[in-house]
């Protein structure tokens, strides 16, 4: 069995916590909100963070 470990983010005032997946997307939303960027772009760009 292969335990999966968890990522950590480590943050500006060196504190870590666990990565958020939808953290992630909703900082992305934030910053490209008036981009044509589609939520689909985004989920493939945190796809490829996870990876």
């Amino acid at each position: 069995r292969i335990d999966e470990i968890p990522y950590m983010v480590v943050k500006k005032d060196g504190s870590r916590e666990r990565f958020e997946r939808q953290k992630l997307i909703s900082g992305l939303l934030r910053a490209c909100e008036k981009r044509p960027v589609s939520v689909s772009a985004l989920e493939r760009i945190a796809d490829r963070v996870e990876t």
